[in-house]
């Protein structure tokens, strides 16, 4: 039964990134309706909202499996930008390679407006030199383990040394 006219409903998750130089001036942004979650993601739903435990199945970013339990909360959410190419996946746990130092990044999580809420991340490039941003993901801790919710990759963005990049992710439920 669909309960949105014209849709079936769901979780849809918008990914916005945004290149900033270190005057404030904006020098490119991207847009995407569409960023991929992960199966991690369902997993850590299942496991926090409908308390179902998992053993030895939740791949963390470092490839191993973790259990669980139910109810686990996750902390400590951070966006971790990357200079991957491979098309992401469900079953992705991890971004393919880090963007350099600062990422991944603290993020801020905001207040529920409506059926919407975003998370925010601004990364830096202190690198030296020019990286090309061509991931982004969402990574949160539950107990001890990191693990990826949303992993997209997407055409690179150029972000030069001592320029930074803002991402935000809007989960929004219809």
């Amino acid at each position: 039964m669909d309960h949105v006219a014209g849709g079936r409903g769901g979780l849809s998750v918008q990914l916005d990134l945004r290149l900033v130089d270190p005057a404030g001036n904006v020098l490119s942004e991207l847009h995407r309706d569409n960023d991929p979650t992960t199966l991690q993601c369902a997993q850590l739903f299942q496991g926090a909202l409908l308390a179902v435990a998992f053993s030895s199945a939740v791949k963390d970013t470092g490839g191993t499996s973790r259990s669980v339990s139910a109810g686990s909360a996750g902390t400590s959410p951070e966006i971790a930008f990357g200079t991957g190419t491979t098309p992401s996946a469900f079953t992705d746990y991890v971004i393919q390679t880090n963007a350099g130092t600062g990422s991944p990044a603290s993020a801020t999580v905001n207040a529920i407006s409506s059926n919407t809420f975003t998370v925010t991340a601004l990364w830096t490039n202190g690198t030296g030199s020019t990286v090309t941003v061509s991931e982004l993901a969402l990574y949160i801790t539950v107990a001890t383990y990191t693990f990826c919710i949303t992993h997209d990759v997407f055409t690179g963005q150029s972000v030069a040394n001592g320029v930074s990049a803002s991402a935000t992710l809007t989960f929004t439920w219809s």
